[in-house]
């Protein structure tokens, strides 16, 4: 009975924190359109520049979470962002009515949250 109620108390975190760490990100995307149009940033560099957000937010993620839980922090942290990268995987699959991006792509942004959400929830 207990490790019900922890379940659904972990999945009730991390639900409280992916929807904060949407919001952070939509904020950061902001900041990055503004850039884009003041700048005129190229494809590569707008790309960069995606990648770096979903490190931060992640890092963030990784690291609200380490605090939360005090053991195996870097492993909460990666399941923090291997859901962020899910979500926002089948969000865009939804919204694009298919996948717009290549395997690479794919990879690095996989990449990207888990490793972003590992170090926040090492240094956490």
């Amino acid at each position: 009975m207990k490790s019900e109620g922890k379940q659904k108390g972990m999945v009730g975190v991390y639900a409280k924190q992916l929807l904060l760490l949407y919001i952070i990100t939509g904020v950061l995307l902001l900041i990055l359109s503004f850039v884009l149009y003041k700048w005129d940033l190229n494809k590569d560099q707008l790309q960069i520049g995606i990648y770096i957000v979903y490190v931060l937010v992640n890092f963030l993620g990784g690291w609200l979470i380490g605090k939360k839980y005090r053991t195996r922090r870097f492993v909460w942290g990666a399941i923090s962002g291997v859901c962020y990268f899910l979500i926002l995987f089948f969000v865009s699959i939804v919204l694009n009515q298919g996948i717009q991006m290549n395997l690479p792509g794919i990879l690095w942004a996989l990449a990207a949250c888990i490793l972003g959400g590992m170090a926040g929830g090492m240094l956490s």
